[in-house]
């Protein structure tokens, strides 16, 4: 436990990257089982202006290794909220992008907003560190080998210019107040209830479709227009 409190004071601290000693030095199978396996994935490149946040910090230190980041985090024994946030923040690195407003509002629902905003704002610190950078090598042959077999390849600029775009979307989701938790939907179970619905399974299953009504279309989180849509669609009776 005390090496977990030292690899979070480097982690916090203004140099991050010293984190490597860890490895260096032989102690990373010491630290937990899994530990080893960050070096093997690449040890990646961290952020000393980042948020000072058990969730952003160690979610950038295992984003190469998002499968086992669960794992670490509790055998770090961190508290249950760094757990559950710092192994979130670290998938998110490897999901595919979101295309449409309405998905991004599907992954703000999941992990709330001001994870997806950080995810986003680390994610563009990353580029924009990275943009002086040239290929190297091995880069250079796999990006030959992705153009010979027609794959889709992306430059750190347009890679930039797509996550300030979802940036701005996140922007317009707060600036207009979207409905973006079950908390937030302007029909409730009591609702449900007053129309014939009994509390249950199928109370759930039409709450859930009435919030990914509201996700697709934020101006539609009104109690009358979500009773007329979900009679129309024969969930409830006129």
């Amino acid at each position: 436990e005390r090496i977990a409190v030292e690899l979070w004071k480097l982690l916090a601290s203004a140099h991050p990257d010293k984190v490597e000693m860890f490895f260096s030095t032989g102690l990373a199978p010491y630290i937990t089982e899994d530990f080893p396996k960050i070096q093997e994935s690449g040890i990646p490149k961290l952020l000393p202006f980042a948020p000072v946040e058990k969730i952003v910090r160690f979610g950038l230190f295992l984003r190469n290794v998002p499968d086992l980041a669960r794992k670490i985090l509790r055998d770090l024994k961190l508290d249950r909220e760094s757990i559950e946030g710092g192994s979130h923040f670290a998938a998110l690195f490897s999901e595919e992008e979101v295309e449409s407003p309405y998905a991004l509002r599907k992954r703000i629902a999941r992990y709330g907003l001001k994870m997806v905003r950080d995810f986003y704002e680390m994610r563009l610190a990353l580029l924009q560190q990275d943009e002086a950078e040239s290929y190297s090598p091995l880069e250079s042959d796999l990006l030959e080998a992705k153009r010979r077999t027609g794959e889709i390849i992306i430059t750190k600029k347009q890679a930039e210019s797509i996550v300030k775009e979802r940036l701005l979307w996140i922007t317009k989701v707060e600036s207009e107040k979207n409905c973006v938790s079950l908390s937030e939907l302007m029909l409730s179970g009591k609702d449900l209830i007053s129309l014939g619905v009994s509390p249950g399974k199928r109370m759930g299953e039409i709450l859930q479709l009435a919030f990914d009504r509201v996700l697709q279309e934020p101006k539609e989180n009104e109690k009358e227009k979500l009773i007329s849509y979900l009679q129309e669609s024969g969930l409830l009776d006129s």
